[in-house]
């Protein structure tokens, strides 16, 4: 696991420790995972090619992003705390990145922001499906 996603779901789980936030920390890391075989799929489909490892690359991330959904689902079910407004504001930031990822060029400034800070919004999502409030959220992200 990268270098800046442990710590905001680590935060998020000793601040507000909760089932829902324990299943959506098991989606983070599986979302985290599925990266690299996204990348691999989106470089290949970008430079127009399908290879073996496209392949596999495809089917692996296909299980991983399945299986973050499902627990993504299942916090939505654990919790009646909405968690949701992390991911409106973080979803465009991940977007650039996968951008950036796509024509591998994710090690420049703004790939590299956008990534971060739309990595950090799970500390916000945990905190708030635990039931904390929007302040104590916001302000952890921001940590």
């Amino acid at each position: 696991m990268g270098g800046g996603t442990p710590q905001p779901v680590l935060l998020g789980l000793i601040v507000a420790p909760s089932t829902a936030g324990l299943t959506l920390a098991v989606a983070v890391v599986l979302a985290f995972l599925a990266r690299t075989p996204l990348r691999v799929v989106l470089v290949d489909r970008h430079r127009h090619r399908w290879l073996d490892r496209t392949k596999v690359a495809a089917w692996v991330g296909a299980v991983e992003l399945v299986l973050a959904a499902a627990s993504l689902a299942a916090a939505s079910l654990l919790t009646s705390h909405p968690f949701w407004v992390p991911v409106v504001v973080a979803g465009p930031l991940a977007a650039v990145e996968l951008w950036y990822d796509a024509r591998s060029r994710s090690r420049r400034l703004v790939p590299e922001l956008a990534g971060s800070i739309s990595v950090c919004s799970m500390v916000a999502m945990i905190v708030l499906a635990g039931g904390g409030e929007i302040q104590l959220a916001v302000g952890l992200w921001l940590v």
